[in-house]
């Protein structure tokens, strides 16, 4: 009987040994019929459980980079031209003459002024076409495919085995939960900006690119707030763990230059760095126009914008496209930009009058001051008195204006004053486009 023992056990593939585990000696005893068969049944809904574990893991994967980069695609397809449509159709044949004129002078300008805004429609498509999306929603696309793979992975080795989980899925990373979180908020709060700028037609390929930023550093990020800020240990206790997760998770949600304020400001603060660098405190010149808050000011100073006298000359459609706001909104802060120019703070005294800006100020001069009928010079006048009168009631006497650096204002140097601004080039282009140019029936 031993010798058939030792012969079955060899017939197993296992060498009969007093030392031989409970497992080995549990393999070695024959294996019924029907056990053999469930056995083979537990392999199998094992290994579908396994594929359908995976293919799931495999379709979250693709579908994370689908949702980021969707708002994009219906941005190009469907808002870009709607951008189009609101700029050039804003843009009359004459315009588009001035505009090349002012900021395209290499370019050959024709008499014609159909050919002109033909020409306006071309090279607009070449310089903010929907082409310029191409590289940065492919680059986008890839970073987000790997941020996805990066956190369902993770995720599976948390819930699983990280030994079971690494034989069925390939390079599985483990990642701390403050990790995780980082770049799960990075994920919904990039989605959500996309979106919210396809729906408002404020979208560039820099702001895609500002996207893929988000995502890729969400990490580094929510270690340097968790780790260093809220001085929470990588191995501290599971309460110190929820309040890392949810800081690194809500990091995600300040975009980049809110980040980037917030950390210079703690590096200031626990340095002493802060003898030699201060952080500026000046009141933004460009939120004195009318219609500007904290919010577009930002935006404008992104692309540079950070003067009256900045916007006062600087190109719409650029600024438009760059910026994301409305090209008639451009125009319109252009327009008060130029008057207060020349009037400063006095424009707000005048608004009330019916004088937003330079445009109405030139329509003032040239159709009325110097229109060829009595009667409109007449009305004219009496207008400008009345303007002249508001703006020096507003500086004050003789010595208050000249304590403000300012002096009073006469009919006459007011006169000289809106001749200037109604030949500035910007005004007429932008009376050009107004719909302004040619007034015939004015009542006074």
């Amino acid at each position: 009987m031993e010798a058939t023992a030792a012969d079955s056990h060899r017939c197993h593939g296992l060498e009969a040994s007093p030392r031989a585990s409970a497992t080995d000696s549990y393999r070695a005893d024959p294996i019924p019929l029907g056990g053999e068969i469930g056995i083979r049944k537990i392999k199998g809904d094992l290994m579908s459980y396994h594929l359908t574990s995976l293919l799931v893991q495999c379709l979250i994967i693709v579908f994370i980079p689908c949702i980021v980069v969707f708002p994009v695609i219906r941005y190009m397809k469907a808002g870009q031209k709607i951008k189009q449509l609101e700029i050039l159709d804003g843009q009359s044949p004459l315009a588009a003459g001035y505009y090349f004129r002012m900021f395209c002078k290499a370019t050959d300008v024709s008499d014609t002024p159909i050919k002109n805004a033909e020409k306006l429609k071309s090279e607009y498509e070449k310089w903010y076409g929907e082409h310029w999306f191409n590289w940065p929603l492919v680059i986008v696309s890839v970073v987000a495919t790997i941020g996805a793979y990066v956190e369902v992975t993770a995720l599976a080795a948390l819930l699983c085995d990280a030994v079971t989980c690494s034989a069925r899925i390939p390079l599985v990373f483990a990642l701390p939960i403050p990790a995780m979180t980082a770049l799960a908020g990075a994920f919904i709060w990039v989605t959500n900006d996309f979106i919210t700028r396809a729906r408002r037609l404020d979208f560039s390929p820099s702001d895609v690119h500002w996207g893929t930023l988000r995502i890729a550093g969400s990490i580094p990020l929510g270690y340097a707030f968790v780790y260093f800020y809220a001085s929470i240990p990588p191995r501290a206790e599971p309460e110190r763990m929820t309040a890392a997760a949810f800081i690194a998770f809500a990091i995600a949600a300040f975009p980049l230059s809110e980040t980037h304020r917030m950390l210079r400001r703690l590096f200031l603060c626990q340095s002493r760095f802060s003898e030699f660098l201060s952080l500026r405190s000046e009141t933004d010149e460009v939120m004195k126009l009318q219609g500007v808050n904290n919010d577009i000011s930002t935006r404008l100073a992104k692309e540079d914008i950070t003067t009256i006298t900045q916007i006062a000359y600087c190109d719409p459609i650029r600024i438009s496209m760059r910026s994301g706001l409305s090209f008639n909104f451009i125009t319109d802060c252009m327009s008060q930009a130029l008057a207060w120019e020349y009037l400063e703070e006095g424009l707000n005294v005048i608004r009330p009058l019916g004088f937003r800006g330079a445009v109405e100020l030139s329509k003032l001069y040239s159709h009325l001051l110097e229109s060829s009928d009595p009667k409109l010079r007449t009305c004219g006048k009496s207008i400008l008195r009345s303007v002249c009168k508001a703006l020096n009631a507003y500086d004050g006497t003789e010595e208050g204006a000249r304590a403000k650096g300012k002096t009073l204002h006469t009919v006459q140097t007011l006169r000289f004053l809106l001749r200037e601004l109604a030949g500035d080039p910007f005004t007429i282009y932008l009376v050009s486009i107004s719909g302004r140019a040619d007034c015939g029936a004015l009542v006074c």
